[in-house]
């Protein structure tokens, strides 16, 4: 980890970086996008998908997303979060080649806050986070955060972390059983593993409301 972290009273760390598994996410999309979109749209009756990424840093991810509904010609809206308007800086930048900045909104502040703004007032389709559980102190944050944003029939969250974080308690795999042991509402599978065998396995997981779970 660099010295580039911005840190909240949550605990939440952000920083300028273009960490592994936001790349993994974008990798990810690329591959899967065209069945991603599929399940998404199924349901739509063509009213745009609304898409959330947290702590969003370069926003990467979301930008391969919408480049693939571009292709598929879907519409959507896009929000991005992360701590602060430094923080969004790096997103910005990102988006600032796109022709339709009005379907893109901006917003700051920490998880444990966002749940009670207008962040909350519409569901979303698909949240998109990476690198952002490397703390279990998180995860009742951000658990409760889905459970607010996430649509509760259909949405789907894809977040991309290393399976275990080195110094820290959190990671996909104690995410994983944090929702199964802890009746947080969600339902959390592993849908892609990576690894070579020298560097931490990092894992792709789908997050729903337990609701909407089979």
């Amino acid at each position: 980890m660099t010295q580039d972290f911005i840190v909240g009273k949550d605990g939440y760390e952000g920083g300028e970086e273009v960490w592994e598994c936001s790349q993994d996410l974008v990798d990810y999309i690329r591959q899967a996008g065209n069945d991603i979109t599929r399940s998404l749209c199924s349901d739509q009756d063509g009213e745009p998908l609304r898409i959330l990424e947290l702590g969003c840093g370069h926003a990467k991810p979301s930008w391969a997303l919408v480049s693939e509904l571009d292709k598929l010609g879907v519409l959507w809206t896009l929000t991005l979060q992360d701590l602060d308007a430094p923080s969004l800086e790096k997103a910005r930048e990102t988006f600032a080649q796109y022709r339709n900045l009005d379907r893109v909104q901006f917003v700051e502040g920490e998880w444990s806050q966002l749940g009670d703004t207008q962040l909350a007032s519409t569901p979303y389709d698909i949240v998109l986070m990476s690198e952002t559980l490397y703390r279990a102190s998180i995860f009742p944050v951000l658990s409760r955060l889905l459970r607010q944003v996430l649509a509760p029939q259909s949405g789907l969250c894809l977040s991309a972390q290393k399976r275990f974080y080195f110094g820290l308690d959190g990671g996909s795999l104690p995410f994983l059983l944090y929702t199964k042991e802890n009746g947080c509402g969600l339902s959390c599978r592993l849908v892609k593993d990576l690894q070579d065998g020298r560097s931490n396995i990092r894992d792709i997981m789908a997050i729903t409301s337990a609701s909407t779970s089979p």
